[in-house]
């Protein structure tokens, strides 16, 4: 019996920009397009945030896999769930991630990082 071949984030790194897949547990999984429901949402998500940051004149916003967070200090992150329409906001504390909240249709949602920025996730999903 052969054994199975792991591979490594700096493994994963270096693959060819033109092949999509994800690395989970140490196997190179092809990952397939998103759905029109993803981009559907992703789309009025990037349009609300980039409105936001714009016009407050605060940088840019971009997309990026968990494993970026640590990297590039980043202090608030949130995690979208198209199936259960929530958005998990995610805040760096002294002793790493902790949920800030999860929101859903009706709620609001206010960035302790981005202040000023609220959204109704209903807006997000509907």
């Amino acid at each position: 019996m052969r054994a199975k071949l792991k591979f490594t984030y700096e493994d994963y790194r270096y693959m060819p920009d033109d092949k999509r897949c994800e690395l989970m547990e140490g196997e190179l999984v092809m990952a397939s397009s998103p759905v029109t429901t993803h981009q559907r949402i992703s789309g009025k998500f990037e349009f609300t945030l980039g409105e936001f940051v714009q016009r407050n004149k605060l940088g840019g916003i971009f997309y990026a896999p968990l494993d970026v967070v640590p990297n590039y200090e980043v202090r608030e992150y949130w995690l979208v769930d198209p199936d259960k329409q929530t958005i998990e906001v995610m805040v760096l504390g002294e002793e790493g991630f902790k949920i800030a909240g999860v929101y859903s249709t009706g709620e609001k949602l206010q960035s302790l990082l981005l202040a000023g920025l609220s959204l109704n996730p209903g807006e997000i999903f509907g």
